[in-house]
């Protein structure tokens, strides 16, 4: 104990400098300054920091020679990692900095945003959107960046690689490299939307196009190739854009019970546009035309985002993450309420009646949504959130839930054969604790 703090650590030299006070050595590597200073605050409760370079090196001197390590070395370039967790009433603030050694490698290429490009899509999603996640990345400097990844392979790599890229590009009659790659990007995006509170989400996925003549080319051809293999397509006309749907169905496995999707794409403006089902692009497509209330009218989203950048002007340039976390909250508890009420038999939450499960609004009316925003800085990204839980919290509860079913599961508790299937029912009460077959 030292100063109210409770030092615990392996080396007792380490703990000794400390009590003493002598400056640590780690505190005048320029990594941890670079790292610190962007997450590490005021008001912070946890702050976590990895030396990727000094970790890999301890793993090379105990693993050798080993391919596959050295693979992940090649792959990840990466400097300093830090994460600082911190109270910001009336939430909290999550903050991520992943460093870059030198390019940072092949996911350097992929995480660095080109010069100028910002994350726009945000502005075209519907207001009811529940998850949406944006970046942008130069696809040819990605690929670039992967063909000098395949130069530390194996000789043959690279040469087999470009054999089958030269393949493709001749089924298709374009070259990927230099006409395919460079008409899309760099932005591109993922979002989740519940239209007209359907109980099956949208799900849609999003990418830029730079010159919509090759890439209506490319899709053009990639639907012939598709076809040619034996995949079925039909076109539909809504609101004048073409809808391209997979029947996905007729080609799959006859006798599978699985639910099927019918994946569909289309272009919509400076964008192509896919989702699991028509019905996605078709809300996608009618809220643009009908100017229907966007995701930038949504009071949570538009506040946080104002705040970021009041803080850091230009904030989420490189990425922007939104989760909607009052309406996930009501979903859940509007279905889920009703459902566990039916289904868990007594005594499985101990002394929670199920019937006391509180209303939606009375959790959802407590939270606000959790947005993050990622900038390129000196040195590797940064990443910030705002939430009402924030990140650690979150992973957490979901590490415990987890944790809590897997321990049931592999428990054995219920007699013979334990866990929760078979010929039991799903949701079951707990056996009294001389029966917990421990």
């Amino acid at each position: 104990l030292r100063n109210g703090l409770l030092l615990a650590g392996n080396r007792p030299a380490t703990l000794e400098r400390m009590i003493l006070g002598q400056p640590s050595p780690l505190a005048l590597t320029p990594g941890w300054r670079t790292a610190a200073r962007w997450t590490r605050g005021p008001n912070s409760v946890v702050h976590a920091y990895l030396a990727w370079d000094r970790m890999m090196a301890l793993f090379a001197s105990e693993l050798g020679e080993d391919e596959e390590f050295e693979l992940l070395r090649q792959a990840l370039r990466l400097g300093p990692i830090a994460y600082g967790f911190e109270v910001d009433p009336p939430g909290f603030r999550d903050r991520v900095f992943v460093g870059f050694e030198g390019d940072g490698g092949f996911l350097g290429a992929a995480m660095t945003p080109p010069a100028g490009a910002a994350v726009r899509t945000w502005e075209l999603m519907p207001e009811d959107t529940a998850l949406y996640s944006g970046a942008v990345a130069d696809l040819s400097t990605l690929y670039d960046g992967f063909v000098r990844f395949l130069d530390t392979l194996e000789p043959d790599a690279p040469a087999e690689f470009h054999r089958d890229v030269a393949e493709f590009s001749r089924a298709i009659g374009m070259d990927l490299r230099q006409e395919v790659l460079p008409s899309f990007g760099p932005e591109y995006a993922f979002a989740l939307t519940w239209p007209e509170r359907s109980l099956i989400p949208d799900v849609l996925l999003v990418l830029e196009v730079q010159d919509l003549d090759r890439a209506e080319r490319f899709v053009n051809a990639l639907l012939a190739l598709a076809r040619r293999e034996g995949g079925r397509f039909s076109t539909l006309h809504f609101l004048g854009h073409e809808i391209h749907v997979l029947h996905w169905r007729e080609t799959a496995d006859a006798d599978s019970e699985e639910p099927i999707p019918m994946p569909a794409l289309s272009f919509a403006g400076d964008y192509l546009v896919a989702g699991l089902f028509p019905r996605s692009l078709k809300n996608y497509i009618r809220g643009l035309h009908d100017i229907t209330p966007r995701l930038t009218d949504h009071d949570g989203f538009r506040s946080l985002l104002r705040q970021a950048r009041q803080e850091r002007p230009g904030a989420g340039s490189a990425g922007v993450f939104w989760l909607d976390l009052p309406a996930a909250v009501r979903f859940a508890l509007a279905n889920g309420g009703p459902v566990a009420q039916a289904m868990i038999e007594p005594g499985l939450l101990g002394p929670l009646d199920p019937a006391a499960l509180p209303t939606a609004d009375a959790i959802a009316g407590h939270l606000f949504g959790m947005l993050g925003a990622t900038d390129r800085v000196e040195g590797g990204l940064y990443t910030e959130y705002q939430s009402p839980t924030g990140l650690l919290p979150a992973y957490l509860l979901q590490a415990a839930v987890v944790g809590a079913l897997v321990f049931r599961e592999a428990g054995g508790g219920y007699g013979e054969g334990g866990g929760y299937y078979g010929e039991r029912p799903m949701l079951r009460a707990a056996p009294p604790p001389e029966d917990d077959g421990f």
